[in-house]
C-alpha cells in the first residue's frame, strides 16, 4: 500500500463506540463509562491505574492499589451501531450512558 492508499484506509476506519462496565470482584464496586474507542479504553484505564493517574476516582485507584489488576473485570455493555453520520456521536454516547446507568444504578461514572 502506498502512502495515499494508507491514508484513505485510515480515514475510512471506524472505531467501536459504546458503554463499558468495570467491576471489582473483591468489593463488588462498579464503574460505568463510555468511549469512542472500545478497543483501547481498557488498556488506557489499566495503564492509568498502574501509574496512579486515576486519582480523580480515588475509590477505584485505592481498589486497584489494594487488590491489583486481577480483581477488576472489564466488559463491554453495549456498542453503538456504526453510522455514516458522526455528528451526533457524543449525544448518542451520552444517551447510551444514561440508559445503562438505569441498568446499573449502583455504578459510579468513570471518564477516561
Amino acid at each position: 500500500m502506498n502512502r495515499k492508499e494508507m491514508r484513505r484506509h485510515y480515514e475510512q476506519m471506524q472505531t467501536v463506540k459504546g458503554c463499558f462496565l468495570l467491576t471489582c470482584s473483591r468489593t463488588n464496586e462498579r464503574y460505568i463509562g463510555i468511549s469512542h474507542d472500545m478497543e483501547k479504553v481498557k488498556d488506557r484505564i489499566f495503564f492509568r491505574l498502574s501509574v496512579g493517574a486515576l486519582a480523580t476516582i480515588p475509590t477505584l485507584q485505592t481498589t486497584f492499589t489494594r487488590y491489583g489488576e486481577e480483581s477488576l473485570y472489564f466488559e463491554v455493555v453495549q456498542v453503538l451501531p456504526k453510522t455514516e453520520d458522526e455528528t451526533s456521536i457524543d449525544e448518542d454516547l451520552a444517551i447510551l450512558l444514561q440508559l445503562q446507568k438505569e441498568n446499573f444504578p449502583d455504578a459510579k461514572e468513570i471518564q477516561v
